[in-house]
């Protein structure tokens, strides 16, 4: 069996790019090739076949297209993307599809992001298998903007096989695409149950964590406030923020951060080797996003012994099963107001803050011992194994023995 994988971003970035890197290492018994954008100063060791889309060079005279609007790197915005810049992201990208169509010659393409290059995929490999993997991103994208939306709508509908991250986008994928719920698998995501674990004694001054991109659609803002008004000294809890720090958003929440009377630490853009270490003395995670498909990050925090606080996202709950939302470790937070997809109507944003201030303090205090749950379907090997079964089921052929053995 050979597997093409396609991302239009990096495949070593963001919660996507874990995806990309972790599925290739998982169905390591197949012959595997990838392709992906990336920056033309990236070093990136995939172990399989690679066809590179490279930007900031001749007609990619930019950066990578991300999927989120900040991304932990500079990137290219799709709203933005028009004119010759689309013309020659198509082009290239077409280019690459058709090399590896012509060398490679997958008998499966596993194109991720129900988007514009999965749509040009279903296009270009008429006649072979090409499955599409739903991350949230991709459906934010489309209900923001009208770039090729009817063209995507149209190939995302005829694609063989889509897979969803929890039941909820399941429906919403079927709703917005016309794909019939026989086509549509759930799948999950997975984490790294050998980096991801709870062996490191905690530090008694508690540790509030927050993991992800440093942007307002994730409620950083929001969390700056809510731990400045916290009720306890500077010796009996901290903050620290793991993520990337991009833009005029990344640097004012920097600015912010830096400008409250309680210390905040900004460990920037992680290694998930490191920051898997790091996580090990945390106490609490935080995860105050308005907009998200299935944040894995809850998962490793879990399985690094930390307790979660998350605002109670469509679909979270069914995602986690009733032993993690029951177990006394995750705290739903009642999501505020929006306006538009992610970002908190004004009028309610000070009552938010309030309830995440209180909640925060609530967790703190707490001396409730830790439940032990079992994480094990939540393993990147997990997944592996529903995508082989899957596959298989979909191909009536084996994945074994046939190729080389991806790393990334």
């Amino acid at each position: 069996m050979k597997i093409l994988h396609v991302i239009a971003q990096k495949p070593q970035d963001t919660g996507s790019g874990v995806y990309v890197k972790n599925l290739i290492k998982q169905l390591n018994g197949c012959e595997q090739a990838l392709i992906a954008g990336i920056d033309r100063e990236d070093e990136i060791d995939t172990g399989i076949s690679f066809y590179p889309v490279v930007f900031r060079q001749g007609k990619l005279d930019f950066p990578v297209v991300g999927m989120s609007d900040r991304m932990p790197y500079e990137s290219t915005i799709y709203s933005e993307l028009n004119g010759e810049k689309l013309k020659n992201w198509k082009n290239v990208f077409r280019e690459r599809l058709l090399e590896a169509k012509e060398q490679f010659s997958p008998d499966i393409v596993v194109s991720h992001h129900l988007y514009l290059l999965t749509s040009m995929v279903k296009e270009i490999f008429e006649g072979t298998r090409v499955v599409g993997v739903c991350h949230a991103t991709d459906i934010r994208q489309l209900m923001t903007h009208e770039l090729e939306r009817e063209y995507i709508k149209d190939q995302i509908s005829k694609l063989e096989m889509v897979f969803a991250l929890h039941e909820k986008q399941k429906d919403q994928i079927a709703d917005i695409f016309s794909v019939d719920h026989n086509r549509i698998e759930v799948m999950g995501l997975g984490y790294d149950d050998e980096i991801f674990n709870g062996d490191r004694k905690k530090k008694e001054k508690k540790e509030i964590w927050y993991v992800g991109k440093v942007a307002y659609a994730k409620g950083v803002d929001e969390l700056l406030e809510a731990y400045e008004k916290m009720d306890m000294n500077s010796g009996e809890v901290s903050l620290k923020i793991a993520g990337g720090i991009s833009g005029s958003e990344g640097r004012k929440l920097r600015e912010k951060a830096e400008s409250l009377s309680r210390s905040v630490e900004l460990l920037g853009r992680t290694e998930q080797e490191q920051l898997a270490e790091q996580m090990k003395s945390g106490h609490i995670l935080v995860l105050p996003s308005y907009y998200e498909g299935f944040p894995m990050v809850v998962i490793e925090a879990l399985a690094s012994g930390m307790t979660v606080i998350i605002n109670d996202l469509p679909g979270l709950r069914g995602a986690l099963g009733r032993e993690i939302t029951e177990s006394g470790r995750v705290y739903f937070l009642p999501m505020p107001k929006l306006e538009g997809i992610d970002k908190i109507d004004p009028d309610h944003r000070m009552t938010y803050i309030d309830d995440l201030c209180t909640k925060l303090e609530e967790v703190v205090g707490s001396k409730e011992r830790k439940k032990i749950l079992n994480l094990e379907k939540f393993t990147w090997q997990g997944v592996g194994e529903r995508y082989r079964e899957v596959i298989e089921k979909n191909t009536k052929r084996p994945l074994h023995n046939m190729g080389k053995k991806g790393k990334i």
